[in-house]
């Protein structure tokens, strides 16, 4: 089973996430897909940094982390 973790700065009022999330299951249907955020300020990578920081080590070992921003 894998583990994947995503974290954007897309926002939630339109289905980028969805659509996301839709690829990653076409290509790995057993995924379980753990939204870390998706309310990142545009572009604001220190932001996105410090929060993956203080989430990763809560994971199983070989998770996959996603950052879009």
């Amino acid at each position: 089973m894998t583990v994947i973790s995503l974290m954007t700065d897309f926002g939630i009022k339109d289905g980028n996430v969805g659509v996301m999330k839709g690829v990653i299951w076409s290509i790995a249907p057993h995924a379980l897909i753990s939204d870390l955020s998706h309310m990142i300020a545009p572009q604001n990578i220190r932001e996105a940094a410090l929060i993956f920081a203080r989430s990763a080590p809560y994971f199983p070992e070989n998770s996959v982390h996603v950052v879009v921003v």
